[in-house]
């Protein structure tokens, strides 16, 4: 209100910033076609159903189908029985497998890419042709 003055009382502390704009990108996401699904730590279901994380709607897709489960140490993928199935490359996936950074995985027919940002300690290494 115009004319009318606040007062503060207290301590006032000051919260560090984020190191900068790369931190506070996500660690991995999925990326199916132009969609790109961010994954934040924790578990997130991969589905035709409107309220899992990752969804993808399309008929060869069961409504709940896999799981995600990001940690600081890696990301793991498991299928939940689903009908047309989880693969990892051309390997069904029927136990909780491990996934590095570009894996091709067929959800249904849906063909998706796992990327996993590097951290900025480690050193990207480049194949020579």
């Amino acid at each position: 209100m115009h004319g009318v003055g606040y007062a503060f009382c207290g301590d006032a502390t000051t919260v560090p910033a984020a190191r900068d704009a790369e931190s506070a990108r996500p660690s991995c996401w999925l990326e199916w076609g132009r969609k790109r699904f961010p994954l934040s730590s924790g578990a997130h279901v991969i589905g035709r159903s409107a309220d899992v994380e990752v969804r993808l709607d399309a008929p060869s897709v069961s409504r709940r189908h896999a799981r995600l489960v990001v940690t600081p140490g890696g990301t793991v993928l498991e299928d939940f029985a689903s009908k047309n199935g989880t693969f990892r490359g051309e390997k069904r996936v029927t136990a909780p497998i491990a996934l590095a950074d570009g894996d091709a995985i067929r959800i249904g027919l849906l063909l998706v890419i796992f990327h996993a940002r590097l951290s900025s300690t480690d050193t990207q290494t480049l194949s020579r042709p």
